[in-house]
C-alpha cells in the first residue's frame, strides 16, 4: 500500500485540506497540517486497520496534529482578517464575504466537539457513522452533537452575533 502514497495523496489531499482550512480559518497552516497529516500517515500506515473509512483516519491524524498546534500555541488561536478581500465597486459582494467569515468565526468558537462534527458533517458531508467513530462515539452521537451544534449557531445568530 505504500507504493499507491502518491496516488492516495492526490485522492484525499484536496479534503483533509478542506476539512484543516475550516478548522483553523488559515490556508497556510492548513498546507502545512496537511503535509505533517500525510507523512504521519505513510509512517504508520502499517496501523490502518479498516475501521473506519481511510479518509475519516486521514482527517483524524490531521485534527490531531492540529490540537498540538493549537497546544504550543498556548490554546491561542488566531483568525484571519479578510483584509486582502475588498471588492471596491460591489457593496454587496462585500457584505456577503463579511457575513461568511462572521459565519465561520462563530463556527470556530463552538466548542468542542461541536465545532468538529459540524464541520465534518456540513462542509465535508461525511457521513455520521464516520464522525462517530472518528470521536469513538456512536452515529447517533454525531447526530446529536451535530443538531446541538446548529441550534447553538441558530442562537448565536438569532441573538444578533452576527450583523
Amino acid at each position: 500500500m505504500k507504493d499507491d502514497l502518491e496516488k492516495i495523496y492526490i485522492d484525499y489531499s484536496k479534503k483533509v485540506y478542506a476539512y484543516v482550512w475550516r478548522l483553523s480559518g488559515d490556508p497556510i497552516l492548513a498546507e502545512d497540517i496537511v503535509q505533517d497529516t500525510f507523512l504521519k500517515a505513510y509512517q504508520s500506515l502499517d496501523g490502518f486497520k479498516n475501521e473506519s473509512s481511510f479518509l475519516t483516519w486521514l482527517c483524524e491524524i490531521a485534527k490531531n496534529i492540529y490540537f498540538s498546534y493549537l497546544r504550543s500555541r498556548s490554546r491561542k488561536t488566531e483568525i484571519p482578517l479578510d483584509d486582502e478581500i475588498r471588492y471596491e465597486n460591489d457593496q454587496a459582494q462585500v457584505i456577503e464575504q463579511e457575513t461568511v467569515r462572521e459565519i465561520y468565526d462563530l463556527i470556530r468558537k463552538l466548542k468542542h466537539p461541536y465545532r468538529e462534527v459540524f464541520l465534518l458533517r456540513y462542509e465535508d458531508e461525511i457521513s455520521f457513522d464516520a464522525i462517530g467513530s472518528m470521536f469513538g462515539k456512536s452515529s447517533n452521537w454525531a447526530r446529536i452533537t451535530y443538531y446541538r451544534a446548529r441550534q447553538e449557531l441558530q442562537e448565536k445568530v438569532t441573538e444578533g452575533e452576527l450583523l
